[in-house]
């Protein structure tokens, strides 16, 4: 959430990477199927920015709407 104080959201990114580099941890997702990876917030953000101007775009152009 954006009311999150920026030094704890850093301190929990330092440890979500921390964990998801762990061998055993990677093993364990990957046996799953889930290919974890981890960035900073900012870079997450541009990310889901630019995945929602991708969608956005197949959604119109394929003329789909809501029912």
């Amino acid at each position: 959430p954006s009311a999150v104080p920026k030094p704890i959201l850093a301190k929990l990114n330092s440890d979500l990477v921390k964990v998801l580099g762990q061998p055993d941890l990677q093993k364990r997702l990957a046996d799953q199927g889930i290919d974890a990876a981890s960035s900073t917030a900012e870079a997450f953000a541009a990310y889901i920015k630019a995945e929602t101007v991708k969608w956005a775009k197949v959604v119109k152009d394929s003329g789909m709407t809501a029912e």
